[in-house]
């Protein structure tokens, strides 16, 4: 709990960077206005990429490459006032100012449920949060005003802001560890339980995704929730119960891609885990009425979570042409990142001692044919593979880390059994 909230001011904007960059308030009051101005000229570029009716490559240019100067010039004082508006009331991480952006449109009162253009999670993450910032102003920890100049004379009001939503994420680790610990008591008992739930807690990789206003952490909780539910169809004689377990399961996996489009791949768990209930009968697995139901549970979630994309269409469209022009390795393969991306993620998002362990879960599961196991494991290699053909981006496997710390905990408790003589040695290994 203390590494999912300790700092979550840090590099956010404060009172310190104002008279740093300014020098005083007069200094403020002279250059606000023309910082607003490019914040207009910013959002307004940002418009015409998003429209349908206006040239893209013209646009995207001009949105990415408007500051590009040759090298050793002196830089236009416009330049130098736009990295100041960033340096005051931004942070360094582009995605937590888009998450503010796509919150601040969305108003109840006037029916609009649809985030802005640019948004590029579900709409499920984005209300979380904004009840995170109302909560946050019912108590008096917030102010919420809709004039943005206000926030460069009060830089400790933005802090507050992001520091609120950046807690989001802490919030969901810890239930995400909480849901795996009872997730696995009921399953496996108490110690398996414990020690699944320290081997999440522990990840390293849930430590600065929960310091940043990202998605990927709440999909791990609704993740976890949605292998719970899938256990309850493959393990328990459920006499006549385990529709309602179907459908929950559908709900949760849709929530957890209902919080980044991508995670869609996770919708093939109520699938799977009616394959291993049938013992893996393919023929009686899709003439089970109980599991379209599980799949049209998670279709209609996910798409009531990414409801805007339908209404806009267009507009995300060119959001991903975007997307992918800035960023090719959406469609490129990449092969000699793939080495990187492995080092990363063993040494610095997970911790590499767990590594033994994880595989050796692998390998038991599918020696003994565990079918719950067999149903994680199978979770981990789909959205592994996912992200290492694709993006290799760091905070989506925050998605593998449920399944990790289960395989992992899992098998301390066979070995346990299976090396006899090294009951102790395991037990040491694993602490």
């Amino acid at each position: 709990f203390y590494t999912q909230f300790f700092r979550l001011d840090w590099g956010l904007p404060s009172r310190a960077r104002v008279e740093q960059v300014m020098g005083s308030a007069e200094n403020l009051a002279k250059w606000m206005p023309v910082m607003l101005e490019q914040r207009s000229k910013y959002y307004e570029i940002r418009g015409k990429l998003l429209d349908k009716d206006q040239p893209f490559r013209e646009n995207y240019f001009a949105l990415n490459k408007r500051w590009d100067v040759p090298v050793f010039s002196v830089l236009p004082q416009e330049i130098v006032l736009d990295r100041m508006r960033q340096y005051i009331i931004g942070v360094n991480v582009a995605d937590e100012q888009v998450v503010l952006n796509s919150i601040k449109v969305i108003d109840p009162r006037k029916l609009r449920f649809s985030p802005d253009n640019m948004a590029h999670y579900g709409a499920i993450y984005y209300y979380i949060t904004g009840a995170f910032l109302i909560s946050g102003k019912i108590g008096g920890w917030l102010t919420l005003n809709p004039d943005v100049g206000y926030y460069f004379s009060h830089p400790d009001e933005v802090s507050r802001m992001y520091q609120t939503v950046r807690a989001v994420g802490g919030f969901a680790t810890v239930g995400a560890v909480v849901a795996l610990f009872f997730m696995m008591k009921r399953f496996y008992g108490a110690g398996i339980a414990l020690l699944s739930a320290m081997l999440l807690a522990a990840a390293p990789l849930t430590v600065p995704y929960s310091h940043l206003m990202k998605s990927h952490l709440l999909g791990m909780f609704f993740l976890a929730a949605g292998l719970y539910f899938c256990g309850r169809i493959i393990r328990e004689d459920l006499e006549g119960r385990e529709l309602r377990y179907y459908i929950l399961s559908g709900i949760a996996l849709g929530l957890c891609g209902g919080t980044i489009i991508t995670n869609i791949t996770v919708g093939s768990l109520p699938v799977l885990a009616e394959w291993l209930r049938r013992d893996w009968r393919v023929r009686d697995t899709f003439k089970s009425r109980n599991m379209w139901i599980s799949v049209l549970c998670f279709i209609v979630t996910f798409c009531i979570c990414h409801f805007f994309i339908f209404l806009h269409f267009q507009e995300f469209r060119r959001l991903v042409r975007a997307m992918v022009e800035f960023y090719p390795s959406y469609y490129e393969n990449r092969w000699y990142e793939w080495l990187p991306y492995l080092r990363e993620f063993v040494l610095e998002q997970t911790d590499w001692s767990t590594l033994p362990l994880f595989l050796a879960g692998a390998w038991f599961a599918v020696r003994r044919r565990e079918k719950f196991m067999l149903l994680c494991l199978f979770a981990f290699g789909i959205l592994f593979l996912q992200n290492i053909f694709t993006v290799r981006h760091a905070p989506v496997n925050a998605r593998l880390l449920p399944a990790m710390a289960v395989l992992s905990a899992w098998v301390v408790f066979q070995l346990r059994e299976y090396l006899p003589r090294f009951r102790s040695g395991v037990v040491v290994y694993a602490g």
